[in-house]
């Protein structure tokens, strides 16, 4: 039985640990983080990759089988940022006129069906 642990801290200082359950048997694998279960696969007897995100970081825990046992690696992406579509900077200003232009138009068409209301 395999377990491994890493601590982890993302650009805004969050702690994380990170944890790796192998069965040396059964090839039953559970990563873990801050006590919530990220993956749980099962049978894994070969080597694999998984990718996941902690806060804005995409990690990548690898596991490598050699000659005698496996070798677990946890590298962190830092080139690969998760982008938030509303954050500023992010967000096109084409899309912020469009939608001044069409609050413009509802206040419009509602100032005319006032007036036209108050006519009659």
């Amino acid at each position: 039985m395999a377990q491994h642990h890493w601590d982890y801290q993302d650009d805004t200082q969050q702690p994380y640990q990170i944890s790796i359950y192998h069965g040396d048997q059964s090839g039953h694998v559970i990563i873990y983080s801050n006590k919530y279960i990220l993956f749980l696969d099962f049978n894994i007897k070969d080597d694999k990759v998984y990718s996941f995100y902690l806060g804005n970081d995409l990690l990548k825990l690898a596991i490598t089988k050699k000659n005698i046992g496996y070798q677990y690696a946890l590298k962190s992406d830092k080139n690969q940022k998760l982008i938030y579509p509303l954050e500023e900077g992010n967000f096109p200003r084409r899309h912020i006129y469009l939608a001044l232009l069409f609050m413009l138009i509802v206040l419009i068409a509602v100032s005319i069906i006032v007036v036209l209301s108050m006519k009659n």
